[in-house]
């Protein structure tokens, strides 16, 4: 974060390629609820995050033990982007760890469009 308030500070305006690894950092230190509050900051600069910045904050939420977070951001991006299948097998992968039922009523939701 003192990377990006550097830039804006000398007048730069970050790219979204700018806001990416941020993103992805705050994921992989356990703080993605600052990754989503800099997402935000990110849409309100008009602009787009790529497939893999959302991949991160799934990730990152999923990690936190934050899987139902994890699969309401998946959803806000399938109203963006085809559904990957690397993004699938990720939170497939942290979701061993829970029960049956709670994979299945989340993979519902998303094939259903919810």
């Amino acid at each position: 974060m003192n990377l990006l308030r550097e830039l804006l500070t000398q007048c730069l305006q970050p790219s979204a390629c700018s806001y990416t690894p941020l993103i992805k950092g705050l994921c992989q230190v356990g703080a993605a609820q600052e990754a989503k509050t800099l997402w935000t900051y990110m849409k309100n600069r008009d602009l787009e995050p790529s497939v893999g910045t959302h991949d991160d904050i799934i990730i990152g939420l999923c990690d936190q033990g934050d899987a139902a977070d994890g699969f309401k951001w998946l959803i806000e991006m399938l109203k963006s982007y085809a559904l990957e299948k690397g993004i699938c097998c990720s939170l497939v992968n942290k979701l061993c760890g829970e029960s049956n039922h709670f994979v299945e009523t989340c993979l519902g939701e998303i094939l259903e469009g919810k």
